[in-house]
C-alpha cells in the first residue's frame, strides 16, 4: 500500500559476482563534469521484480569502508559495469524533489531541508503523529546486528547503515557537499 501512495526507492547491493546493472532512471550529463574515483563493480543484486514493479526508484545501499573498515563517505553515484547508478540517498532526494532524471553538470547541486529519526516500533504503535511524516523522506532500515546493517564510522563503531544514508540525504538537502582535501 505504501508503494502505491508514496514515492518508493528500493535498494540494490553491489556484487562483483554479478554481471548486470540494475535498471533505473537516466543520468544525463551537461558540460564536462569531473568525478573522483567512482566505486566500480561488475554487477549488482536488486530487489525482487514484484517489489521493483511498485517502486519509483532504485539506489545502491552498499557503503565502502576504508582500509580500517570505517565508513567515511557515502557513494552518491557508483559505476555498475559501464552504467552510472545513484546511491539510495541521491535517489531518495530525487523522488522527494519529483525529478524524472538526474542531470549532472559542472556546477554543484543546491537543495534545502532537514531530517529526523524515528523508531519503527513507535511508528507502528501509532506513537508518531502521521502529520510529522507528511512530505518527509523516509528511509527504512535496521540496526539489528544479525542483519549486517551496522558499520564502523568516525562517530560510532556501530552505526546503522540507514543512519549513514540519512546523513547523506541531510547533507544533500542542506547543500553541503564534502570534498577531499588535496595533500599539500
Amino acid at each position: 500500500k505504501a508503494a502505491r501512495d508514496f514515492p518508493l526507492a528500493l535498494g540494490f547491493v553491489l556484487s562483483p559476482d554479478q554481471s548486470e546493472a540494475p535498471s533505473g532512471v537516466p543520468i544525463l550529463m551537461r558540460g564536462s563534469p569531473t568525478f573522483g574515483p567512482l566505486w566500480s563493480v561488475a554487477g549488482a543484486v536488486g530487489p525482487h521484480t514484484m517489489l521493483m514493479d511498485a517502486a519509483n526508484g532504485l539506489g545502491t545501499l552498499s557503503l565502502p569502508g576504508d582500509a580500517d573498515g570505517t565508513v567515511r563517505r557515502v557513494p552518491l553515484l557508483v559505476l555498475v559495469g559501464d552504467t552510472l547508478r545513484p546511491g539510495i540517498a541521491a535517489e531518495a532526494v530525487r523522488l522527494a524533489r519529483q525529478a524524472s532524471t538526474y542531470l549532472i553538470q559542472s556546477n554543484p547541486l543546491r537543495l534545502g531541508a532537514a531530517t529526523s529519526t524515528y523508531s519503527a516500533a513507535d511508528v507502528l504503535a501509532g506513537d508518531i503523529d502521521a502529520q510529522e511524516l507528511t512530505g518527509s523522506i523516509i528511509l527504512v532500515g535496521s540496526s539489528a546486528p544479525e542483519l549486517g546493517g551496522l558499520r564502523t564510522t568516525a562517530m560510532d563503531p556501530l552505526t546503522p547503515s540507514v543512519q549513514i544514508h540519512s546523513h547523506a540525504v541531510r547533507q544533500m538537502l542542506d547543500g553541503r557537499v564534502p570534498r577531499s582535501l588535496a595533500p599539500k
